[in-house]
């Protein structure tokens, strides 16, 4: 069941700032997941700089009614967005879903990474710092990761992260997320922003695992 999971979200998963979504129906149940993968620009239209609408991100996502949702570039109190504004709190509130932050830097006083929306109750949040090559200047990279139970009995791991923009440290982060995710006996869905093309190393080094 986790290559039937991990399949589907790769191939929706792999360009920068736009939304995906996508249909998972598990072989042996017939039951349907809707996922959403969204990088949202900490909220801020390109072009419209020094606006913050999570107003319009929220009417998306609650146009596509998703169970899950990986964010990426998700401002948490800082002078850009707003000291007092946490996009991933002030989502789960206007999407009436769950969340779960994961900071992968400190920006302008407050915090900057990624996040996931559960429609249901987290049961448990973990996160996994990401590896960098040493000289490389990477921007540091984190995985946020959830467990949910969608039915009684039949719990699953949702992830979410955004790759860094050099190759040799996708790779590595790639790895990373391989070995953390392989240890959970859940099914488990990977969603994000992989800066990757479906052909890429990257992409492939999933594949080959999964």
């Amino acid at each position: 069941m986790n290559k039937a999971f991990l399949r589907t979200l790769f191939t929706i998963t792999c360009l920068l700032q736009f939304i995906f979504g996508a249909e998972i129906v598990t072989a042996n149940e017939k039951d349907t997941l809707r996922i959403i993968t969204y990088n949202i620009h900490h909220a801020n239209p390109p072009s419209k700089p020094g606006l913050i609408d999570l107003e319009a991100i929220a009417a998306v996502i609650n146009q596509n009614k998703p169970d899950l949702v990986a964010l990426q570039e998700v401002d948490v109190n800082n002078r850009r967005s707003g000291k007092n504004l946490n996009e991933a709190a002030a989502l789960g509130s206007l999407t009436g879903m769950h969340h779960h932050f994961v900071k992968a830097i400190d920006y302008e006083g407050g915090a900057y990474g990624v996040a996931i929306l559960s429609k249901w109750p987290i049961q448990q949040k973990d996160s996994l710092i990401l590896p960098m090559a040493e000289g490389s200047n990477g921007e540091p990279r984190v995985l946020a990761i959830v467990a949910v139970e969608p039915k009684p009995g039949k719990p699953l791991v949702f992830a979410s992260t955004h790759l860094d923009l050099k190759e040799q440290n996708r790779l590595l982060q790639a790895e990373a997320i391989v070995k953390k995710l392989s240890t959970y006996s859940q099914p488990v869905i990977l969603g994000g922003d992989f800066n990757a093309k479906p052909e890429s190393d990257v992409i492939n080094h999933f594949d080959t695992y999964f």
